[in-house]
């Protein structure tokens, strides 16, 4: 069955894989870059891959049983290791065959890194039934909140960007240390902390699925020869991840 599964999610991200080469790219005086056609399908395509390849990492590793469970000061180091890897993923501007085939190399260094500090929060859900829920409750809640981005952009404000990114440098701070200083409490499924701070980033975060898609959609129009599905997939990408982390961390 864990042979099964393995397969066909990496069955499902080769048909990805396959299709966004057709979709995504041109080929222009010998450089690959993106095109600017199909902008939003391309940019949920790479979304989707996203967690193809983050499904791909956790079976793989399930299957040949490696019990990874990181102590705190490798989980932050880890964490960091993320961060870095994610602004140098972004800063690569795609607009030659080597800086695109460079922004894909660390674009999945960061998804699998990402995989790897997930890993022991999945293999501590002994049963499937909960990351499912939590799966078909994220993608209910992203539906809404796209269709509504899509049929109301004019209750977007742009300038919601710079008070959500305030709001969640203070959260990762404030998680940051509350990890240190009171473990007993934000480790703790039924404190009101741990609730607390899961139900706030859930918030957050349903603002931010707003936000970014109104910006996807504005890009989409704007674009001139200067698509970059894999900056604008990520920011969707990390508002879903984020929100389903929560929902399910809730399932404790």
């Amino acid at each position: 069955m864990s042979d099964l599964k393995v397969i066909t999610a990496g069955g499902l991200t080769g048909l990805i894989a396959i299709i966004l080469m057709v979709s995504a790219f041109k080929l222009k005086k010998d450089n690959l870059t993106f095109t600017c056609s199909r902008y939003i399908l391309n940019t949920y395509l790479y979304v989707f891959l996203s967690f193809l390849v983050i499904a791909v990492a956790l079976l793989s590793a399930e299957q040949n049983k490696v019990n990874y469970i990181p102590s705190f000061t490798h989980f932050i180091g880890l964490f960091l290791l993320s961060l870095a890897v994610l602004i140098f993923t972004m800063a690569v501007t795609p607009n030659n065959t080597s800086s695109v085939i460079g922004k894909h190399v660390l674009w999945l260094a960061f998804i699998l890194i990402l995989s790897a500090l997930f890993y022991p929060m999945f293999r501590s859900f002994t049963d499937n039934r909960v990351i499912i829920s939590a799966i078909v409750t994220t993608l209910t809640l992203v539906l809404i909140l796209s269709i509504f981005a899509f049929a109301r952009p004019d209750l977007i404000s742009l300038t919601w960007g710079p008070i959500l990114f305030t709001i969640l440098v203070t959260v990762i701070i404030f998680e940051f240390f509350s990890m240190i200083f009171l473990p007993k409490l934000r480790f703790n499924p039924k404190s009101m902390l741990y609730k607390g701070i899961a139900y706030f980033v859930i918030l957050l975060f349903i603002f931010y699925i707003l936000y970014d898609t109104k910006m996807m959609t504005i890009r989409a129009k704007k674009c001139n020869n200067n698509a970059d599905y894999i900056n604008e997939s990520l920011h969707l990408f990390l508002d879903i991840f984020n929100i389903f982390v929560r929902i399910l961390s809730l399932q404790r």
